[in-house]
């Protein structure tokens, strides 16, 4: 199966809306970016300049499309959700990641303490 990789960067802390950055890049490896991490992306011109630093800023969004190089089989792309790092500290956290935090972790941060009894 083909990935495709596309960064997307929000215009602002609000992610009402965001600019594609780059182009879409074909990629032999599942891609694995992580929510509130810091990355380099860029050609070498561009991080050697320190001008492509960036924090994912939402959710990784992957869904079919069709292989632009074979559109009879499907490719799986995967949108990355990017903000400058310099603006990271505007930004609340998304809401997606507030809905999966509460949806497979109900208890995170609400787990009652239970003492050890006396031996």
């Amino acid at each position: 199966m083909q990935y495709i990789l596309r960064f997307q960067l929000y215009d602002d802390p609000s992610r009402q809306s965001f600019t594609q950055l780059g182009t879409d890049q074909l990629v032999t490896k599942y891609p694995l970016y992580r929510y509130g991490l810091v990355y380099e992306i860029g050609n070498n011109e561009t991080i050697s300049k320190g001008l492509s630093v960036y924090v994912v800023a939402n959710i990784t969004r992957i869904r079919y499309i069709p292989d632009p190089i074979n559109p009879e089989v499907h490719a799986l792309l995967f949108e990355v959700f990017l903000a400058h790092l310099e603006e990271w500290g505007k930004f609340e956290e998304a809401e997606e990641v507030r809905q999966a935090r509460e949806s497979y972790w109900p208890l995170h941060n609400k787990k009652a303490v239970m003492k050890r009894p006396y031996v």
